[in-house]
């Protein structure tokens, strides 16, 4: 399962071959190549967001760690933008196409739903046991 260089290319290890007829499915081809898009975005070290500074909105207060370094910089903003768009591919390719083989890194994204609990409707009712 090595990469094959195409063409001189070297492809990611997750792009593998469509089989059956998900080929012509023009929805998959176009879910691949935005699964591309994004990989050698993240992979290229080239800043994410190149447009003037005079076009691009105004940064949020910066938020920093106990190490004091910002952790909300226009960069780690966009690459996690960007982070979530991938698994959002990679989610709708495997629904789509069953012989898709997901990246050895991908982790399906964990589902929650926040529940509100009436305690002011009901005030002498035992919610917890």
């Amino acid at each position: 399962d090595e990469p094959k260089p195409l063409m001189g290319i070297q492809l990611p290890g997750f792009v593998k071959e469509l089989t059956g007829g998900m080929e012509l499915d023009p929805e998959v081809q176009a879910l691949n190549a935005r699964l591309m898009d994004i990989h050698r975005l993240l992979q290229s070290g080239m800043p994410l967001d190149d447009r003037p500074e005079g076009a691009r909105s105004p940064s949020p207060e910066p938020i920093y760690d106990n190490d004091g370094i910002r952790i909300n910089t226009r960069e780690f903003r966009a690459r996690e933008k960007l982070t979530r768009e991938r698994q959002e591919v990679i989610s709708q390719l495997i629904k789509r196409n069953p012989a898709f083989k997901p990246p050895a890194d991908y982790r399906p994204p964990k589902l929650y739903k926040k529940l509100f609990i009436p305690v002011k409707d009901f005030p002498g009712y035992n919610f917890i046991g």
